[in-house]
């Protein structure tokens, strides 16, 4: 018998309706939001080739529909979008988990749902990581910068720096006899949070470009392209 399993998943535990082809409800539960529950959740539900599986776009789906699809190799696992979900749901007053799980169980009976959202393979999720760590990391460089200028441009000083891109810059910014030790010590604050951001930029680039080694002649191609590098195509790939 075929079965549709509606789940509504959370960080530490999940919640689960299924309910079969005639939208009869069959089964809920909960289980633990780790590889083992989502397992044990499988194996007690019997859940196997032919069954639909749905969840709605958040912040593990991807983790529990990757699980999910590995060990499910002959059923469908579905993400959704939430919004659909929401706008499809039979009851929009009364929300709840179960109730999240009801409403997507029975879209599934129903055939409903048609924004179904791709899980991204564990290269593009950890490409799309690391990514975003360094991008935090860039900003936070950034921030430092522009507090060091706004220091200096306060005091009229703007002729001790060019730009504040290397520690050699930095360094000789501090060197200035026109700053006085307070200047210089509130300048040294944000020179070091820079230098520990570099730091973290430069190691989440060399993880990138291990990733990168995967896809190496599809980048390389990209990066033909004038004003394409490395980061960039890593983006767009």
């Amino acid at each position: 018998m075929k079965k549709f399993a509606g789940l509504d998943v959370h960080s530490k535990w999940s919640v689960f309706v299924i309910r079969n082809e005639e939208g009869k409800e069959m089964a809920r539960g909960k289980f633990d939001t780790t590889e083992d529950g989502i397992a044990r959740f499988i194996a007690e539900q019997s859940l196997g080739d032919g069954d639909v599986i749905g969840l709605e776009t958040g912040g593990v789906s991807f983790f529990v529909a990757r699980i999910l699809q590995s060990a499910l190799r002959g059923a469908t696992v579905q993400v959704i979008d939430a919004r659909e979900v929401r706008e499809k749901a039979r009851s929009k007053k009364k929300k709840s988990d179960f109730r999240d799980a009801e409403d997507i169980s029975d879209g599934l009976v129903r055939r409903a749902y048609v924004r179904i959202v791709r899980v991204p393979t564990e290269w593009e999720q950890a490409t799309k990581d690391g990514l975003a760590k360094r991008e935090h990391f860039v900003g936070v460089m950034k921030a430092e910068v522009c507090s060091a200028k706004s220091t200096i441009l306060g005091q009229g000083k703007r002729h001790l720096y060019k730009r504040l891109d290397s520690e050699k810059a930095w360094q000789k910014l501090l060197d200035a006899d026109e700053l006085d030790a307070a200047t210089k010590q509130t300048l040294k604050r944000h020179f070091s949070l820079w230098k520990v951001a570099g730091s973290h930029v430069e190691a989440l680039e060399k993880e990138l470009s291990k990733l990168a080694a995967k896809r190496k002649d599809e980048l390389r191609r990209l990066q033909t392209i004038p004003g394409i590098g490395p980061i960039v195509s890593l983006t767009v790939l």
